[in-house]
C-alpha cells in the first residue's frame, strides 16, 4: 500500500505536468514488473488480487 500511496501520488503529479499517459503506462508496467522480481511470494502471494486471492 505504500508503494502504490507514493507512486499514485507522484503518477498523478507527472500526468499533470507532462500530459503523456503512454509515459505513465511503460512506468506501471516497469514498476510491477521489479516488484514481481524482487518481493518474495511468501509475501506477495504472486501478485494475484480479487477472486484469485481466495483459491489458495
Amino acid at each position: 500500500m505504500g508503494v502504490a500511496l507514493v507512486l499514485g501520488y507522484a503518477s498523478a503529479r507527472i500526468y499533470h505536468r507532462y500530459r503523456n499517459l503512454y509515459f505513465l503506462g511503460m512506468a506501471h508496467a516497469a514498476v510491477g514488473f521489479l516488484l514481481f522480481l524482487l518481493i518474495p511470494d511468501s509475501i506477495s502471494r504472486h501478485l494475484n488480487v480479487g477472486p484469485a486471492w481466495f483459491k489458495r
